[in-house]
């Protein structure tokens, strides 16, 4: 063999080995570079889940707070069952806000078994214009309380109950209304 044909074969053998040798390490720094990109990609989505759980967690304590404050809303929807100082101020304001004349009377009334609630029963007596009392019963009906009405009547009012409550007139009413409104 000639020296050219030695140094050819030499070159092409080395080239040949130099590209296997580029090749196995290129495979292998891609393989390594596959892995890192596998492995940052569930790291992002770690991260996502994460970020996720903390923004459901901050949403709940804002849940809380409003709950929180619902709650101590909720409180008072309860008349006391002791001293139903704040339900009988709300009756008689509600009743003068409406100019009519009230009388409140607490009644006694029959434990239910089966309620699961407790209340306080009371037998309200109205006395003034039909559309005040409508105000009035509005007013009952949209109040904080829970009030549920066991009975209702009215009546026009007689010349006795004219010249007992003076301001009202023969065209006004008389609203005997019995309910019932729920404790703690």
């Amino acid at each position: 063999m000639s020296i050219k044909k030695k140094i050819t074969l030499i070159l092409a053998s080395s080239t040949i080995l130099s590209l296997i040798l580029i090749l196995f390490f290129a495979y292998s720094i891609l393989g390594q570079t596959k892995k890192n990109i596998s492995d940052l990609i569930s790291i992002k989505k770690e991260t996502i889940i994460i970020n996720n759980k903390k923004g459901e967690i901050s949403e709940n304590k804002n849940d809380c707070v409003l709950r929180e404050s619902d709650l101590s809303k909720s409180q008072n929807v309860f008349a006391s069952l002791d001293v139903p100082v704040r339900l009988i101020e709300f009756f008689e304001n509600e009743a003068s806000m409406a100019n009519l004349f009230i009388n409140i009377s607490p009644i006694s009334s029959k434990e239910i078994d089966d309620d699961l609630w407790e209340f306080v029963s009371f037998r309200l007596s109205l006395f003034g214009s039909y559309i005040d009392f409508m105000k009035f019963f509005e007013k009952l009906e949209a109040s904080e309380f829970l009030v549920e009405i066991q009975d209702i009547s009215i009546k026009r009012l007689t010349e006795t109950e004219v010249n007992e409550y003076s301001g009202t007139s023969l065209n006004d009413v008389r609203a005997n209304i019995s309910l019932r409104v729920f404790a703690k």
